[in-house]
This record gives C-alpha cells, sequence and structure tokens, in this order.
C-alpha cells in the first residue's frame, strides 16, 4: 500500500503501458521490452499483468431481438457475466 501511495497509485515506480488494436502485436512488443527491461541492473521485478492466454467468450448480440425483449448489451453481458460467475 506504501509503494503504491509513492508510485502514484501506480503498482510499480516505472509503469510503461504499451497500446495497439492489434492484440497479438502488441503482447509481443510487451515481452520484448520486459525480456530487455529484465537485463537492466537494477530492475527488481518485470511482470506483464494481462494473460493473452486466458479463456475468452464472445458475445454477438442482436441487438433487433434483443431490444423486443427490453434488452441493452449491458443487460445481456450482466446476465452472462452473473451466469459465468455462479456457483450453482
Amino acid at each position: 500500500m506504501v509503494d503504491a501511495i509513492l508510485n502514484s497509485g501506480a503498482p510499480a515506480p516505472i509503469d510503461v503501458q504499451v497500446s495497439s488494436p492489434d492484440l497479438d502485436q502488441i503482447y509481443g512488443i510487451a515481452q520484448t521490452l520486459a525480456t530487455r527491461f529484465r537485463e537492466l541492473h537494477g530492475v527488481g521485478q518485470v511482470f506483464i499483468p494481462q494473460d493473452m492466454n486466458y479463456p475468452a467468450l464472445r458475445l454477438d448480440v442482436d441487438r433487433v431481438h434483443a431490444g423486443e425483449l427490453g434488452l441493452t448489451q449491458k443487460d445481456v453481458v450482466d446476465n452472462v457475466i452473473t451466469a459465468l460467475n455462479s456457483t450453482t
């Protein structure tokens, strides 16, 4: 907690962020940067918080049919999240 306060809320004193619409490409770049940072003297820990091999679910919501049922995309996603996080 003290580290986060001293680092302006970041999990580390140096926070490097990379972004791109191409997730595969940017993940490769992040891995390359992490490898090079680990070679620097004085670097303690380097980590990439996103796991690109994590299971994913893509939802294609038919807005017309959802609207006929009185549902928004947010309603659909909220219900799917609830169903997936349920223990029953």
